[in-house]
């Protein structure tokens, strides 16, 4: 899978989709960024550079199930990936569910 067919995946589940942060206010939303590359190396030379991404999924309600979602989504199309941590976020007043996984290039 690549990062624009993820975004558009997780767009599915909720229109609220940033890359860096949401606007001020909101309380139930996703953020997704590529945070740097795995390299493929072969022959002395990178044969294939795969993104790293993180999934920020955050919410309010306690019975929210948009952390949920994205796993199930990610586990219907083959995606894998680490469940980093849940924790609540003070500062936001939110629960935040923080996903990474590689994606294939392009």
């Amino acid at each position: 899978m690549t990062y624009a067919n993820l975004r558009t995946l997780l767009k599915t589940l909720t229109p609220e989709v940033y890359r860096w942060a949401a606007p001020a206010g909101k309380t139930r939303y996703i953020v997704l960024r590529k945070y740097g590359y795995s390299l493929i190396r072969g022959d002395d030379s990178g044969v294939g550079r795969f993104p790293r991404v993180q999934i920020d999924v955050y919410w309010q309600a306690e019975d929210d199930e948009l952390l949920d979602d994205v796993l199930d989504l990610l586990d219907a199309n083959s995606v894998g990936y680490d469940l980093q941590d849940t924790v609540w976020d003070d500062d936001l007043a939110l629960f935040r569910g923080i996903i990474t996984l590689e994606l294939m290039p392009g």
